[in-house]
């Protein structure tokens, strides 16, 4: 299968999506960014370390600006989010894997949150 024929069925799929698997897809892809940082830093490769936390960091930067403000919820959301980036941020600063460590079960709770939301709305 050619690099152009991979790269249309992962177009394809992810246009497939419906709202709720875009957000899981966008958390397993925080998820495994953090996690690979994680490793890099206690590794001292500071550079792929670095890009994984960039990635993170633009992923949450979207969550941030895709919120609807018009509900309460999104406040709390907002917060969760910037929590999160600041202590990537942190764990860059300090090169320190284990804030990285603290912040990404509660990312993964989070992510279990979501899919447990986009079953019930299918349930219906």
């Amino acid at each position: 299968m050619s690099y152009s024929a991979v790269e249309q069925y992962k177009t394809q799929t992810i246009n497939s999506m419906t709202n709720g698997e875009l957000l899981i897809l966008l958390f397993d892809e925080v998820i495994k960014n953090l996690k690979i940082a994680c490793t890099m830093l206690e590794e001292k490769n500071y550079a792929i370390s670095e890009k994984c936390t960039q990635k993170a960091k633009e992923i949450i930067h979207y969550l941030i600006n895709i919120l609807d403000r018009q509900y309460p919820l999104s406040q709390e959301l907002y917060q969760m989010y910037s929590f999160f980036n600041e202590k990537i941020i942190s764990a860059e600063i300090k090169q320190d894997p284990k804030i990285l460590e603290e912040i990404t079960p509660l990312i993964e709770d989070m992510r279990q949150t979501w899919v447990e939301a986009n079953r019930l709305t299918h349930i219906k």
